[in-house]
Parts: structure tokens; sequence; C-alpha cells
């Protein structure tokens, strides 16, 4: 047996962390450009990096930024469909 405040809380912590992976995953591919930026630029005699290692943190980010979208949105789709369905 459930009691109503465990599922609250399980809902709750499902919806807080599929947002979070949604706005990991969109940060990383959507502005990716930042992050490199912040990454390459950080060091002003690393700001003329090689282009293949630029391209290599875009597919990196590209890589983890999806599988956080991918995750967040099965994760959020799983708790609302459990909430539809108690």
């Amino acid at each position: 047996m459930h009691d109503n405040s465990s599922s609250f809380w399980g809902y709750l912590t499902g919806i807080l962390t599929a947002s979070l992976l949604l706005f990991i995953g969109y940060f990383a591919v959507f502005k990716k450009q930042r992050f490199i930026d912040f990454y390459i630029s950080r060091d002003p005699s690393e700001r003329f990096k090689r282009i293949s290692e630029k391209s290599w943190y875009k597919l990196n980010l590209n890589i983890c930024g999806s599988a956080c979208l991918l995750v967040g949105t099965a994760l959020l789709i799983y708790t609302i469909s459990c909430v539809i369905n108690k």
C-alpha cells in the first residue's frame, strides 16, 4: 500500500529530474557555441584552438545533450502517465 505523500514526492522528484535533464540537454544541443566559447576562451593563449578540437567538443555536447533530452523526455512521459493512471 502506498500513501499519498510518498506518491506525491515520487511524482515531484520524477518531474524535477526530467526537467533538469531537459534543461541540460537543451543547452548542450542548441546553445553549444556558448559552452565552447567559454571553455576555449578561458585562457587567452588558447583562444585559437584547432578546428578539429572544436568539432570534438561539439560532437561530445551533441551526444550528451541528445542523451539528456531523450532520457528526460522518457522520464517526463512516464511520470505523467503514472499520474494520469493513478
